[in-house]
This record gives structure tokens, sequence and C-alpha cells, in this order.
């Protein structure tokens, strides 16, 4: 935890052969977000890493980088005609300031979707992306905001796709939802029944509604609370055994190191009208 009068410190940094920023408070929390993709790469909190990064992570701008918290849009997964996931997890984000507050900091970068959409790749939107990642003791905040400059109506799926760092997915369990309603199983292709718990062992991939409470992630003596605000859906995944055999940038066995329990907009399309602004949270806290 930091201490009273800490000062916080930003810092360039590179990992391997991403260009990365540094937030920190000296002797406490930190995160770290490659500009690449703005994608938050590791987030150091009560003395353990709290995000799953692979080992075996492509970290030289290639490709999309397995872990942490990628940024899925203006598509999420398949649901879409335009690439999977989007775009903008997968080029450079422009880094535009830092915050550096007595009890919080920030990090903000920014892109033009349209200006670095793939070849071939037919979107007529014009628009800028904001993402705002905030530290304070035992916490981090993620925030996406999607300002729609141009004269359309601007539909779009997407997700904070957070990866979380676990002692063993096989104990683990995610909860926190009312009993009741129905989500969506892709593993299956099939409705399915919300449940007040979820174990995180296991291939997983259900698309659920967002607890209004937030959710709690129990690994052994660990807990994480996970809440948001604005996406309309919350996404669980594990590839489980299979799959991530099968995962060239994941190592054997870590599928029991890791759960995604997203932030996401995946069932229904969002809709931001000309000159609005769209917002959407995702905040995690030691519990």
């Amino acid at each position: 935890m930091n201490s009273a009068g800490d000062t916080p410190v930003h810092e360039r940094v590179a990992l391997q052969q991403l260009a990365c920023h540094r937030l920190y408070w000296p002797g406490g929390d930190a995160v770290c977000v490659a500009e690449h993709g703005a994608q938050v790469l590791s987030w150091m909190a009560g003395g353990s890493e709290r995000l799953y990064l692979s080992p075996r992570a492509v970290l030289d701008g290639s490709a999309a980088i397995r872990g942490g918290i990628p940024v899925c849009w203006p598509q999420f997964s398949d649901r879409g005609l335009l690439p999977r996931h989007g775009w903008v997890r997968q080029v450079p984000w422009r880094f535009a300031r830092a915050e550096l507050g007595v009890a919080e900091a920030s990090l903000r970068f920014e892109i033009d979707p349209a200006a670095c959409r793939p070849a071939g790749v037919d979107w007529p939107h014009r628009c800028r992306l904001a993402l705002t990642v905030t530290l304070s003791s035992g916490c981090l905040t993620v925030s996406l905001a999607i300002h729609n400059e141009g004269p359309t109506v601007l539909p779009f799926t997407g997700a904070l796709h957070t990866y979380l760092a676990l002692d063993d997915a096989n104990r683990a369990s995610v909860s926190g939802w009312p009993d009741g309603g129905r989500g969506w199983d892709s593993v299956r292709g099939t409705p399915c029944p919300v449940l007040p718990a979820l174990p995180l062992q296991g291939e997983i991939d259900r698309i659920l509604p967002a607890a209004s409470e937030g959710l709690r992630v129990d690994d052994g003596p660990k807990r994480l609370g996970v809440a948001q605000v604005g996406w309309s859906d919350t996404v669980v995944w594990n590839p489980g055994p299979d799959k991530a055999a099968a995962m060239a940038d994941l190592p054997p066995g870590g599928e029991r190191r890791l759960a995604c329990v997203e932030a996401a907009q995946a069932l229904a399309v969002a809709e931001v009208a000309p000159g609005a602004t769209w917002v959407g949270h995702q905040r995690l806290v030691l519990a």
C-alpha cells in the first residue's frame, strides 16, 4: 500500500520492444501501460501482481498481446463483420498526459480509429477514443471514452478484456450476480442460467448481465472486487486446458493461472449520437 506523503512517479520504460509508461508510488502500487494498444500490462497492488501477462506474449508490436487489459473495439469477438475484437488493440495509441495527484494518479492515451483501420475494412465513422488508467491505493480504474465526431450514429460493441492473475483457477470463482436471469454460453452456443457464483476452472466463455453491486473474485486467500459502469455485459473466459494447449502464446498450464472477467458490450450494440460521448469504466479493487 502507499505511504502518506509519497509522491507518485511517471516514467517512460521499455518492455522488450514495447514503449511503455509506468506509474507508481515508491514502495507501493504500480501500473504499466504499453503505447501499443494502450494496453495495461501490469498492476501491482498489495505486494502482488494482479494481472496475468503470458510469459510467451508477443511484445514487439507485431500482434495482439496475450494478457493484461486489451481494448477490444469497435467489435467484440467475431459478433459482426469487422476484424475479430476490432483493431485498436493492435496499433499504437498516442500518449496524451500523466496526472499525478496526492491520492491518485492517471495516464491518458488517445487514438483516431479511422486513421489506423486495416486496409479493406469498411468503417465510415469519425471518432476519437481516450483511455484513462487511474491508480490509487489498492485500486485500478480503466475508463474508455468514445467521442463521436461524425454526422451519423456510431454503433459499436467491445470490451476491456481483463486478464486476472490467479494462483489456481481450479480453486477460484467469481460471484455477485443476483440469482436468476439468463446469459449466453459461447462454448455450447446456447443460453445459460445466471448463477450467484461461477467456478473459474476449465473452459468457460459466458456473456452475463452486468452485476449492479459488483463482483468478487475469490482465489484462495486473495480477494478482488470487480465493478463496472456503462458496459451492459460481463464476460467470463478461460480457454481451458485443450484450447490453451493450442495457443502458441500461452505456456503449458497457463490456463490455471488466469481468468478473464471483462467489462463488455457484447450482446447488444451500443450507439453514440453525433457529437456525443460514451464512457465505460471497469474498477478493480483489493477486497
